[in-house]
């Protein structure tokens, strides 16, 4: 799904994670006091269910990166390590909760 005005992507297809993303609204960050993550909307079996992510859950960092929006979030998967943890910080219910992913060694 493409938003007319802005031209960029709001939710996420298919990706590495097995996860749908979408981006918050303005109105959202305020009610959560957050300055950036996005909404994770579906998770499938897969290395994001692994880790323990739930639909609902906003993802706020990857690797100790900021993920500002689903665009940012796309490209920095692409780039994680196989095989190895990567640290993600999702906010669940208010509370900040660490959580390890592990991405298989293929990038199929």
């Amino acid at each position: 799904a493409y938003s007319v005005r802005s031209g960029k992507p709001e939710r996420s297809g298919r990706n590495r994670l097995n996860v749908i993303v979408k981006n918050m609204t303005k109105p959202q960050r305020a009610d959560l006091g957050l300055d950036h993550g996005i909404v994770i909307e579906q998770v499938e079996d897969g290395p994001a269910s692994n880790a323990g992510l739930q639909a609902g859950d906003i993802l706020l960092l990857i690797n100790n990166k900021k993920v500002k929006n689903v665009k940012e979030f796309e490209r920095m998967i692409t780039g994680l390590p196989g095989g190895k943890p990567v640290a993600i910080l999702v906010q669940r219910n208010g509370n900040p909760i660490f959580l390890a992913l592990r991405l298989d060694d293929s990038n199929g």
